[in-house]
């Protein structure tokens, strides 16, 4: 995969961002440290990334296991229903559980 750099001169120093990669920002005093730098962070945020989506992937997994909806979940998770359907779809040990679409646990709002 490839990504895209802004890149600008500030003073003595070169800034990059990655385009669409949020936190993935460094500086170098010349355009081959900058490079290197740039391989260096975005490793990092990237791995970070792979590490968030596996800990959400394994909290859907354990919530819906419990009996909630996919709703609920997403809720829970800050994500829409769908994409609690897509990562349950993908992990092999969710293949045999049955996992509602509907909402509502019958949990109280304390109303």
């Amino acid at each position: 995969m490839s990504y895209t750099a802004e890149v600008t001169r500030e003073g003595d120093e070169w800034i990059a961002d990655v385009v669409g990669v949020p936190g993935a920002h460094t500086s170098g005093r010349n355009l081959e440290v900058l490079q290197a730098n740039l391989q260096e962070v975005l490793g990092r945020v990237l791995d970070r990334q792979r590490e968030l989506a596996e800990r959400a992937s394994e909290a859907a997994a354990q919530l819906a296991r419990s009996g909630w909806s996919v709703r609920d979940i997403g809720g829970a998770l800050h994500m829409t229903p769908s994409r609690v359907s897509q990562i349950l779809a993908a992990r092999p040990d969710m293949e045999r559980t049955s996992v509602r679409s509907g909402g509502g646990r019958g949990r109280s709002t304390g109303r």
